[in-house]
């Protein structure tokens, strides 16, 4: 997830929209509790000495519960802090913070690692019970209101049941055109509306083939599959005219095209990320036993268009810094070609020259993260390039890491607005 660019509205995150098509990250889901009606997750945490799994050997060291030697000790209680802090840096690929940051929690505390392991499952177990009994209370509260419910039911047995919501009242083909009309205005709006209830989500995204057809026009339409170089389709889509145009291959199953066939995307960039280890200066008369090391950590990113471009780009600079000016024009920036293969496993190929002439081509497969993420992953391939003589040469792709899809808010779609 990309800081400040990065769209990081709260979407109901099971929504399949927004898992499968959309291409968004993966967005935080908020939850309001009622004090009176539910048990706070913080009264859990107050609590936990009253609760049965508090005296848990496997939740202690030396014979404590970790909690309690965690806010018995301020020096373990900034070391968590620290330690966490350092865990976050290496999720994100920044080693070197990392390093220094465990290296911090360690000396002030040198068993903090099983410390830390040990807090996130007595956390995770605090975290369930809470849930539970959350959830046994609304059971019981459900009970009750069916039996309310019932005895209203007996003396009004003849009134229809009135929709939970006005928008139900609505014919299935209403909510479809406006479905299709936000649609087409703006994709957040229309986000919004299916992610109203599980009604509109149902009646107005999954089973709405007219929605997936919209949708596979406007993906496809921008895929860049170059007739020119054999291979690109398979034999079949040779036959269409215009290449996104396949659906029949796929019985006129939209959704499923769209969830088989590759293709890339626009609204965001793909990020790889790297890192490797450089000998550091070594002062003169210091002992040999002392070699100072720097791990490295550079971005390797990609910035497709629809007219066939891609905007390569490697550096040190963090992805907050990047995605904004990674535009045509950028210093250092190289940009090549790009075509899809869909006959030789989904296979992407990225063409460019360097400043002697030479060419260099980059290959890889395009495949799915997650499956709520498809088509989300560059996985290398192959990487080689042809000298002006004919002869190639080819990269061991031994330490390359994949690319990953990141979604970029203010990046457009259309090609005009691109340049």
């Amino acid at each position: 997830m990309l800081e400040h660019e990065v769209d990081k509205k709260s979407i109901d995150k099971n929504n399949p929209f927004y898992n499968n098509v959309n291409e968004l990250n993966d967005q935080l889901e908020n939850t309001t509790l009622n004090s009176n009606d539910t048990i706070t997750e913080q009264s859990i945490f107050d609590q936990h000495q009253t609760l049965k799994f508090y005296k848990d050997d496997k939740y202690k060291i030396n014979n404590i519960n970790v909690l309690d030697l965690i806010y018995s000790d301020k020096h373990i209680e900034k070391a968590i802090q620290i330690f966490a802090k350092a865990a976050e840096r290496e999720k994100v690929g920044k080693m070197n913070d990392a390093v220094r940051y465990y290296r911090e929690s360690m000396k002030i505390y040198n068993n903090i690692e099983t410390v830390y392991r040990k807090k996130l499952q007595y956390e995770y177990t605090l975290e369930t019970y809470y849930k539970n009994m959350n959830s046994f209370n609304g059971k019981a509260k459900e009970s009750v209101d069916k039996i309310s419910k019932k005895n209203v039911e007996l003396l009004e047995e003849d009134e229809e049941k009135e929709p939970c919501l006005l928008i139900e009242m609505l014919p299935i083909y209403i909510l479809n055109k406006i479905a299709i009309e936000l649609f087409e205005i703006n994709q957040e709006y229309f986000i919004n509306f299916i992610s109203t209830c599980s009604f509109v989500n149902t009646n107005c995204f999954q089973n709405n083939s007219l929605l997936f057809k919209r949708l596979a026009e406007k993906v496809y339409e921008h895929q860049f599959y170059d007739t020119d170089v054999s291979l690109r389709l398979t034999k079949q889509e040779k036959n269409v005219e215009d290449a996104w145009q396949i659906s029949t291959f796929y019985k006129g199953d939209y959704k499923q095209m769209l969830q088989q066939r590759p293709y890339i995307k626009f609204q965001g960039v793909y990020i790889s990320v790297n890192n490797y280890i450089r000998q550091g200066g070594q002062v003169e008369g210091s002992s040999n036993l002392f070699n100072p090391i720097h791990m490295v950590t550079y971005y390797r990113y990609f910035r497709f268009m629809p007219n066939g471009d891609v905007i390569r780009l490697v550096t040190t600079d963090e992805p907050a810094k990047v995605v904004k000016v990674l535009k045509y024009g950028l210093k250092e920036s190289v940009v090549g070609k790009w075509s899809i293969n869909i006959q030789l496993n989904n296979l992407l190929t990225i063409e460019r020259y360097d400043a002697s002439g030479d060419k260099c081509i980059e290959q890889f497969i395009i495949s799915d993260h997650t499956k709520r993420l498809p088509h989300n992953k560059l996985v290398w391939d192959e990487s080689y390039y042809i000298g002006k003589d004919g002869e190639g040469i080819s990269f061991r792709l031994k330490n390359e890491k994949n690319f990953y899809f990141s979604r970029v808010r203010s990046y457009p779609v259309k090609v005009d607005t691109l340049m």
